[in-house]
């Protein structure tokens, strides 16, 4: 990866958050992403989940089969982190469909980096050399 690609990548050089949500939100984030329109061309955003989440999916029944942490069913109480840059912060109701007040009334979302670049820049500087590596986290049954 060079500069010139990372900079494309980020153009809009910005800030992440960190969130507080409880399971219960989070799964109804990930359904709302997973929702029928989006299949039917309805914009939405995919998001990189973490490798203990897993989530599977089925398309011609709307339903979540899978959703689990650690492998075990997430519990609607437990209270989870989720980092987001500041575009999908200011979006949050609409990208996730949960009013950003029900996240705010937890905790406030706190800033933990100004640079999403740089967190990226500096990751490849010390990680060189990185083979892909992809696991399935999100099955989708169609």
């Amino acid at each position: 990866v060079i500069y010139q690609d990372l900079v494309e990548c980020f153009p809009n050089d910005d800030a992440t958050y960190m969130l507080t949500v409880t399971g219960g939100q989070l799964k109804r984030m990930m359904l709302h992403m997973l929702r029928d329109g989006v299949w039917r061309g309805e914009h939405t955003e995919f998001y990189q989940l973490s490798k203990r989440l897993r989530i599977t999916y089925d398309i011609p029944n709307s339903k979540m089969l899978e959703f689990t942490f650690d492998g075990e069913p997430v519990d609607e109480n437990r209270l989870f982190k989720v980092g987001l840059q500041t575009f999908h912060v200011s979006n949050f109701t609409e990208f996730f469909g949960v009013p950003m007040s029900e996240v705010e009334a937890i905790k406030k979302p706190i800033v933990v980096s100004t640079s999403t670049r740089d967190i990226m820049e500096e990751y490849m500087m010390t990680h060189q050399h990185l083979d892909r590596e992809i696991d399935g986290r999100l099955t989708l049954i169609r």
